[in-house]
């Protein structure tokens, strides 16, 4: 059994999955803040670390060693497709995980560019 979602329902994920509120921080290290949303409801805060140059760390990342994210992001999309969720084996559920950690991390990625681009425009 395959492990991740259908395209046409990555696509549909991408769209219902957003991160929002994305801020850079300074106290107590540098740090970018933002909210994870489905639906345009917040599930889930946390931060990523920024370097001097206001790049993303690729050390000690909140997404990458804390999953609890996912969980709230998979229990907020299965709250609208409950039994579409819990039908599908425990396999497709850890793909859907992946595939969660994926779609965060790119939106993120978007995020940070754009805050980057509003500070250097601002400067």
């Amino acid at each position: 059994m395959k492990n991740t979602l259908a395209k046409n329902q990555i696509a549909a994920l991408e769209d219902r999955i957003s991160v929002v509120n994305a801020e850079f921080g300074f106290d107590p290290a540098a740090h970018i803040a933002f909210d994870i949303a489905v639906d345009g409801q917040v599930v889930h805060t946390t931060l990523e670390w920024i370097d001097e140059d206001m790049d993303l760390s690729h050390q000690d990342t909140h997404l990458a060693a804390n999953g609890e994210y996912r969980h709230s992001v998979a229990s907020a999309l299965s709250s609208s497709d409950k039994e579409h969720y819990e039908q599908a084996s425990q396999d497709a559920q850890r793909g859907m995980l992946g595939d969660i950690s994926e779609i965060v991390h790119q939106k993120l990625l978007d995020a940070h560019e754009e805050l980057k681009d509003r500070v250097a425009e601002a400067a």
